[in-house]
């Protein structure tokens, strides 16, 4: 996030967790990450029913300085460290995440592998970007402006349909290998 604020972000994440609200904790791991930085990771999730994912650097123009690491590669780094995974056949969430299960560790660790386990033919997921555009794809160009019609006050069956369009419009598959030259973060609803 370019802020310092990780003692803030690890207080309200046990904060949440202590009030019962439901918690997920994203990692988006470099290659330069060492097995220890990736047990550092588990050990947020050590005591609590938290699923912790590790998702694959998507190639945005806001990070194309940085390099990210495979789910295989972390998988291997944590056997190395003696972290034996076992995956969990029982469907967790809705999302892409391959979940699976560490000895001692009380939350799931999943998988979020856009590059190297592409998921297109599974994914059941729209976007709304915070300027009220639907996109039918995170990397797609291609965008319904909700709040248009929201604020034309548009009948529940037109706003029903635009949805239909942006479900209809996803694309058989992501083209995240061809990066384009200015893609940032919020091109993306992030």
């Amino acid at each position: 996030t370019g802020s310092d604020c990780l003692n803030e972000v690890l207080v309200a994440i046990e904060e949440a967790y202590a009030l019962g609200l439901p918690v997920k904790i994203n990692c988006v791991p470099l290659s330069n990450m060492q097995a220890a930085d990736l047990l550092a990771m588990l050990d947020l999730v050590k005591n609590r029913n938290v699923p912790l994912r590790f998702i694959e650097l998507m190639p945005l123009s806001c990070n194309s300085e940085l390099q990210g690491i495979s789910g295989e590669a972390i998988r291997s780094k944590l056997a190395e460290a003696g972290i034996q995974l076992s995956k969990i056949e029982s469907t967790l969430g809705n999302g892409p995440a391959v979940y699976y299960q560490a000895e001692g560790y009380a939350g799931a660790i999943g998988f979020i592998e856009p590059l190297h386990n592409k998921f297109c033919a599974s994914c059941n997921r729209i976007r709304l970007t915070a300027t009220g555009l639907l996109k039918p794809c995170l990397y797609a160009n291609e965008t319904f402006d909700l709040k248009a019609l929201l604020r034309s006050d548009a009948s529940d069956e037109e706003i029903l349909e635009a949805l239909r369009q942006a479900i209809y419009a996803k694309p058989q598959g992501h083209a995240f290998e061809i990066c384009p030259a200015n893609f940032p973060m919020n091109a993306i609803g992030g």
